[in-house]
C-alpha cells in the first residue's frame, strides 16, 4: 500500500516492482498490477500542484475501489510505503483502516516528520513504523522469521 496520486509513474510503481523480490517467499500483491503506465499516468502526475483526474473510461473508480478492498480483506500482512508522499493518500488510509479492523500486521515506512499522511488517527493503527522502506521490508521479513535482505536493494 502507498500513495499513487501526486507521484510520477516511477515514484508510485518503482518500489512496488522491487518489493516482491525483497519480501520473498512472501507473495506481494500490488494495487497497480495489470495497469499500464499510460492509463495510470493521468492520475499520478500533477499540474500546478493539483492532482489530475483518472480517465474514467480506462480505470473506473469502482473497480479500483473493489480490488483494493478485496486485497486489504484477503492479505495476511501489509507493507506500506509513505516515503515521499506529496499529498494525503485517501486510498492508502482506507487500506490501513481495513487492515487495522482485521488486526493484520502492518509495516509502514514513513519519514519521522513532515509526511502529509502522518496524523493522530493513522499512527495508532500502525504497530510497526520504520524510517526507511528497507527497514520496513526487513521488519516484515523478521516478523515471518526470514533473514534480512542485503541493504540498498529497496532504496
Amino acid at each position: 500500500a502507498g500513495p499513487i496520486g501526486g507521484l510520477s509513474w516511477d515514484e508510485a510503481h518503482g518500489w512496488r516492482e522491487a518489493a516482491p523480490k525483497l519480501i520473498a517467499p512472501c507473495i506481494a500483491i500490488s494495487p497497480m498490477r495489470d495497469m499500464d503506465g499510460v492509463s495510470l499516468r493521468t492520475s499520478c502526475f500533477t499540474t500546478d500542484g493539483r492532482e489530475q483526474a483518472v480517465e474514467m473510461d480506462r480505470i473506473p473508480f469502482h473497480k479500483l475501489f473493489q480490488r483494493d478492498y478485496m486485497d486489504a480483506h484477503t492479505c495476511d500482512a501489509m507493507l506500506i510505503n509513505m516515503i515521499g508522499a506529496k499529498t494525503r493518500s485517501v486510498g492508502t488510509i482506507c487500506e490501513i483502516a481495513w487492515g487495522y479492523r482485521r488486526a493484520i500486521p502492518m509495516f509502514m515506512a514513513m519519514e519521522p516528520e513532515g509526511n502529509p499522511n502522518d496524523n493522530p488517527f493513522i499512527a495508532p493503527m500502525i504497530a510497526r513504523r520504520f524510517p526507511t522502506l528497507a527497514d520496513a521490508i526487513n521488519g516484515l521479513r523478521e516478523y515471518y522469521g526470514y533473514p534480512a535482505y542485503e541493504a540498498g536493494a529497496a532504496d
